[in-house]
């Protein structure tokens, strides 16, 4: 079975999530230059750009990969470099998972925060209300890689 079939998924699902190319390379055993061809020729990047919009996607994938890896890895015998990627995998979902519970946290500040003011000073909420809409677009801007 070529690299291709066994390791893109789990790579571009690396890179959707914000890994880099050399990261990656050290989580999954597939060269920078082989992935650097995978992200062109699969359209990685306009890929990332979607899924940093609207949250499609990666790490309910990541997830459901790791299932089957270990799905396949019991039906034979596990090679070190299997347990190797399966424990890289495995520590990159902890990570990701680290990574959402803190935006899920920063968005719930973020309302509370909206709230106090609302309720604190209700003359300055349009203002308010606007300064969070803006900051916003800019962390948008930012995730698109638009600074």
């Amino acid at each position: 079975m070529a690299k291709f079939d066994v390791y893109h998924q789990d790579a571009m699902n690396l890179y959707l999530e914000g890994k880099t190319l050399d990261e990656i390379s050290k989580i999954i055993p597939v060269s920078v230059r082989t992935l650097s061809a995978w992200k062109q020729d699969n359209d990685w990047e306009e890929r990332r750009k979607r899924y940093r919009l609207n949250g499609e996607g990666g790490f309910e994938t990541l997830e459901r990969r790791i299932i089957d890896f270990i799905n396949k890895m019991e039906s034979k015998e596990i090679t070190s470099e299997d347990a190797d990627t399966l424990v890289k995998l495995i520590k990159s979902l902890r990570g990701l998972e680290k990574e959402r519970d803190m935006v899920g946290m920063a968005l719930a500040v973020m309302k509370r925060f909206a709230q106090f003011t609302s309720d604190r000073y209700p003359e300055e909420r349009e203002k308010i209300a606007g300064m969070i809409r803006d900051f916003f677009k800019l962390l948008e801007k930012e995730q698109l890689g638009c600074r």
